[in-house]
């Protein structure tokens, strides 16, 4: 008898990156799921966004398809992170409201 495993859609997968670190440990995957086929989105939030681009580029992978926030620095005080976090914030519920 012929086992039939019934068609399940995919689930879209989504891996979001937001700080240095995270690109550097991610790094492995992303070439894997790149080398397989596998379809992903990669979504940046923008803390280290010049950095993001370096790294990236070090590890043969992409910096992101979707920017969260697309700041000109690394976020590298306090004070920039509160600034950032309440763009990235307005940015999401004004996409949100969109959708």
């Amino acid at each position: 008898m012929k086992t039939v495993i019934p068609s399940v859609p995919r689930t879209p997968l989504y891996i979001i990156i937001g700080t240095r670190g995270q690109f550097t440990k991610t790094a492995p995957l992303i070439r894997e799921l790149d080398s397989r086929g596998i379809a992903y989105t990669l979504i940046n939030t923008g803390q280290h966004t010049h950095s993001s681009y370096e790294i990236a580029d070090i590890f043969g992978i992409r910096a992101g398809d979707h920017f969260v926030t697309n700041r000109e620095q690394d976020i590298d005080k306090f004070s920039h992170a509160i600034f950032w976090f309440v763009k990235a914030f307005l940015a999401f519920m004004i996409r949100r409201r969109k959708f």
